[in-house]
């Protein structure tokens, strides 16, 4: 969307013209064009050295709609991810009609971290070759939308992306209408999704454990194991710089921890400075049982008594520590 974004803003400063007395534009984002189409607009638009390279397109007279002398002030590229990559544009606007393999290398320079496509009955969009070439170069997640049809689940098969995402599909229709009938697909959709996922498609994601010896532990250790993902342990006592390197190293993408001071402010952190998008936060009290709860509100009490004195204490037991169990006296631990 980014390139779609920046032409948007170029043409319409482009419509707006400026006066005799109009400050000269800023230089905004440096840009690579590998349409001949936007060549031509961005030629007209772009502020000097914003423009780095034009498509071989437009040095074509016979191919393009530039002067010849335009087309001469800027410098021409065939569209190859490697002829990109040593511009090293802020912005890469292209056309429809660009090869997907080039696409989906160009989005992974853009910080892409997925690349979805969609194969179609009618091989509207992409073709089965593009698929096979897509798994062969993408290094990020490919994620394979397709209908539960016989061909499409041979072909997924075969190919093994890193993900299968089933959608509705109509060969009449212009583009996706209605939603997936699940209900009334059920047993099909049911066996497309056992071949696929004893294929080990979809399978596989790094859940990391930042967990000690608790009951979360199991059940997250076993709910990983049992939706498909592989389990990574992390040691509380770890630090800060040795969390960081594990999470790279075993390309961890989710996280399950307490809501304890010794375990949550680390991952806090591990949020904000490493590859882990989703934290899932439990508390040790909710699966301990109600008599546990007051043993371990009694170490709570303890100390509160130095504080507030033996009558006060008292009269607080009484009246809210077995109401609230062990949840305020472990979240204080």
């Amino acid at each position: 969307m980014k390139p779609l974004i920046v032409a948007s803003v170029l043409l319409l400063a482009a419509c707006a013209g400026g006066g005799a007395g109009a400050p000269p534009p800023e230089r905004g984002p440096t840009i690579v064009s590998l349409n001949p189409c936007t060549d031509a607009i961005l030629a007209e638009v772009a502020a000097p050295g914003q423009l780095l390279a034009i498509s071989h397109y437009s040095k074509d007279p016979r191919a393009s709609s530039m002067e010849a002398a335009v087309a001469a002030r800027f410098a021409a590229t065939g569209g190859t991810v490697e002829e990109v990559l040593a511009l090293d544009p802020d912005v890469v606007v292209a056309g429809s009609f660009l090869a997907p393999a080039t696409r989906a290398a160009l989005a992974e320079l853009g910080g892409a971290d997925g690349i979805t496509i969609h194969l179609r009955e009618d091989r509207r969009h992409i073709i089965d070759r593009d698929v096979r070439l897509l798994k062969e170069t993408v290094q990020v997640k490919l994620n394979l939308e397709m209908a539960a049809e016989e061909e499409i689940i041979g072909i997924a098969l075969d190919v093994h992306p890193g993900q299968c995402t089933l959608v509705p599909e109509k060969r009449k229709e212009i583009t996706t209408e209605g939603g997936l009938d699940v209900l009334g697909n059920r047993a099909r959709l049911g066996d497309a999704m056992t071949r696929l996922q004893e294929a080990g498609i979809g399978r596989g994601d790094r859940v990391g454990l930042f967990l000690p010896n608790c009951p979360q532990f199991v059940i997250a250790y076993y709910g990983v194991l049992k939706a498909g993902g592989t389990v990574v342990n992390y040691s509380p006592l770890y630090s800060e710089d040795e969390l960081l390197h594990q999470i790279e190293d075993s390309e961890t993408d989710t996280m399950v921890t307490l809501s304890l001071k010794a375990l949550y402010p680390k991952m806090a952190t591990m949020l904000q400075k490493s590859r882990v998008k989703k934290l899932v936060v439990g508390a040790l009290q909710d699966v301990l049982p109600l008599g546990l709860g007051v043993i371990v509100a009694s170490r709570f009490a303890s100390g509160l008594q130095r504080r507030l004195g033996a009558g006060l204490l008292t009269r607080f037991l009484a009246v809210g520590l077995l109401v609230v169990g062990g949840r305020t006296a472990l979240e204080a631990l």
